[in-house]
């Protein structure tokens, strides 16, 4: 069922101090960077991948066991750094930065292994049980690839759904589009709480797996391009699979020339979300005021973020930054 909660999410505050004193962002670092842009080591906040539907949901006869981050079939490799997490829950504890966020690599409806392994599912109930498999990550079934078990933050207030083009985004028809939304409906509705949508096979999608009683705030990640590829956003009569109702986006630029020429990573980092100025600016995709951050530098694998605060979220009513 598309777009079940109508209330909007508090709006964001005016700038404030509680990051920055002159913009109110806070400056982080994602996956396996483990500094921000300032290169301190307690990043403001980190954001770490807890899971993918490419190891969670393949046949082990193909030689590839169910997982948790391409790589390693037991721990977390560069997807996950237990170091500038705990230094950014840390600085949370100080009043100083916004903590731990999570991603988990979503599968669309036309993934293969959707495709070949799962079509028995609706694509609904294949959102709902990555969903299911991203919380259980959560509740502490692995270690991080240096020990550090992740049962003692499942208190994480954000699950984002990362929507990559080459994870079976893909959209070429109106079936299509519907689908893919039907997956990210499924896979936020189990992720907030929610019982599954009662128009959605809601029996099999609760054989696969049972209703969950924690709230997390559900996000999308994404490129401008991947997300128009997945919903057709900006197609004439289609916009509506695009629009995120209290979700709050996390945008990226990739760009191997990005930043600007003789740019270092030093104090000076974008302060907000115009960055250097055009073209070298936060890029939105979808139908949501809800701008929460933008990975800025995509160079090779260094990953600098800077996210907006202060935040209340809607599903559970927790506030970042405040």
């Amino acid at each position: 069922m598309l777009f079940q909660v109508s209330d909007p999410m508090t709006a964001f505050a005016s700038s404030g101090s509680y990051c920055n004193s002159s913009t109110g962002f806070c400056s982080g670092s994602d996956g396996q960077t483990l500094v921000n842009v300032q290169q301190n080591t307690q990043p403001q906040i980190y954001i770490g991948e807890i899971g993918n539907y490419i190891h969670d949901f393949t046949n082990p006869k193909e030689g590839i066991s169910p997982g948790v981050c391409p790589g390693n079939t037991q721990y977390y490799e560069a997807c996950f750094q237990a170091a500038p997490m705990a230094g950014a829950m840390v600085r949370k504890a100080e009043h100083q930065g916004l903590g731990f966020a999570a991603y988990y690599l979503l599968g669309g409806a036309q993934s293969t292994w959707y495709q070949q392994e799962y079509s028995g599912w609706s694509p609904y109930c294949w959102g709902w049980a990555q969903g299911g498999r991203a919380v259980s990550h959560l509740g502490g079934n692995f270690k991080s690839v240096d020990g550090y078990n992740l049962s003692i933050v499942t208190n994480t207030p954000i699950i984002f759904a990362d929507i990559e083009g080459n994870s079976g985004w893909v959209s070429t028809t109106t079936t299509q589009e519907q689908n893919n939304r039907y997956v990210f409906d499924g896979f936020s509705d189990y992720i907030a709480g929610r019982s599954p949508a009662s128009n959605q096979n809601a029996a099999q999608c609760l054989g696969i797996y049972p209703k969950q009683s924690v709230k997390y705030q559900y996000g999308i990640y994404s490129l401008p391009n991947a997300n128009a590829a997945a919903f057709q956003e900006g197609k004439s009569g289609t916009n509506t699979y695009s629009t995120y109702l209290n979700t709050p986006l996390w945008t990226t630029v990739f760009d191997d020339d990005y930043p600007l020429p003789g740019y270092t990573a030093k104090p000076g980092y974008p302060g907000d979300f115009s960055g250097f100025g055009y073209p070298y600016e936060a890029a939105w995709f979808g139908d949501s005021n809800y701008h929460f951050g933008w990975q800025f530098w995509s160079h090779g694998m260094t990953d600098y973020d800077i996210f907006s605060a202060p935040i209340t979220f809607y599903v559970n009513g927790i506030t970042l930054g405040g």
